[in-house]
């Protein structure tokens, strides 16, 4: 059988750490007290201190839970009823934020996706439209190749014109020099 000056000890050790705002350290007293406590109204005080405790961590669940478990010890403690129904409210305010920055995170993921799609079809335009420069580079090249053959040619053309402007006089004044002479 477990001593009482023990169980009230380890209470006494529980608020003194709770008060230090060492929350961590005060929850394992509050539960040895809570498993090992003969009297309902020692379990239920020690599960409402478990719900406080719970509730300076923002374990909202678990605040509920100690807090349920307290009203089933002593279920006409109304300042247990007010902390239950106060983490119930935290509780679910907390499951809202959670599902509020959930759906703003697929969002979020979403514009991303949407963004990265956009991206990849700018760069697909921009992939197009860089083979339409270079097809059209590639016709000006040719253009350009075709216009310097022709340019060779016309050139060559002229300068057989010339051979034979030249030769056509060098005929004349041979013919002009048979007449004279």
């Amino acid at each position: 059988e477990q001593n009482p000056a023990y169980e009230k000890a380890n209470y006494n050790l529980g608020n003194a750490v709770y008060q230090q705002k060492k929350y961590k350290e005060a929850l394992p007293m509050y539960q040895m007290v809570a498993k090992t406590a003969d009297k309902k109204i020692n379990k239920a005080e020690s599960f409402h201190n478990m719900g406080n405790t719970f509730m300076k961590e923002k374990q909202y669940q678990q605040a509920v839970e100690a807090f349920k478990n307290s009203l089933r010890n002593n279920p006409n403690d109304d300042e247990t009823r007010y902390n239950l129904a106060l983490a119930q409210k935290m509780l679910k305010d907390q499951q809202n934020q959670q599902n509020k920055d959930n759906k703003n995170q697929q969002n979020q993921n979403k514009n991303q996706d949407q963004n990265k799609d956009q991206q990849n079809k700018d760069n697909k335009n921009q992939d197009n439209k860089n083979d339409q420069n270079k097809d059209k580079q590639d016709q000006n090249k040719d253009n350009k190749d075709q216009n310097k053959d022709q340019q060779d040619q016309n050139k060559d053309n002229k300068d057989d014109q010339g051979k034979n402007d030249k030769n056509k006089n060098k005929q004349d004044q041979n013919k002009d020099q048979q007449q004279n002479g």
